[in-house]
């Protein structure tokens, strides 16, 4: 388990550089500019995104909320032999701001509270179980979608082995 939340990944496969490609964009939806995630139809495409160039900036298609869902880049290369798949996981801009401005908050306050206090009290307690408790939602929620996310990509992209 990773204790950050951004991930990179490097895959080898033995399929051609085209071959990937097209199974990545057999597995991607245009993204929806806004969604309440009310479909009753499961997707049978996986991921939704698009692709500028030869690097696709995607997402898992999920029915549930999750705010620590990782936006995925993927960028491919030809080498002679195999072709490299390099895979960044990373959490939304918006997400990482609530994080900071959150967790900023929380630590304000608890060094307003400690300079004013003379002894620990249960208030110092309580502000950092809160600072641990978002740091825990994120790392968990992150790595369940990453992990999730990894075991997608091995079956599209019928991945033997990763770097």
């Amino acid at each position: 388990m990773k204790f950050i939340p951004f991930e990179k990944i490097t895959y080898e496969s033995k399929l051609p550089l085209e071959i990937i490609e097209k199974n990545i964009e057999n597995s991607i939806r245009e993204k929806k500019s806004f969604n309440f995630n009310f479909e009753t139809k499961p997707s049978l495409k996986k991921f939704e995104g698009s692709k500028i160039n030869s690097t696709f900036f995607i997402q898992r298609i999920i029915n549930y909320r999750n705010s620590f869902l990782p936006d995925i880049q993927i960028n491919l290369w030809q080498k002679k032999l195999h072709t490299e798949i390099y895979v960044k996981f990373k959490l939304k801009p918006f997400t990482v701001a609530i994080l900071i401005i959150s967790s900023v908050f929380l630590i304000t306050i608890l060094f307003s509270v400690l300079i004013t206090e003379d002894n620990i009290n249960s208030s110092i307690l309580v502000l950092l179980l809160f600072l641990i408790i978002i740091y825990l939602m994120c790392i968990f929620g992150f790595n369940y979608e990453v992990n999730k996310a990894k075991k997608e990509f091995q079956q599209i992209l019928k991945i033997e082995n990763s770097l």
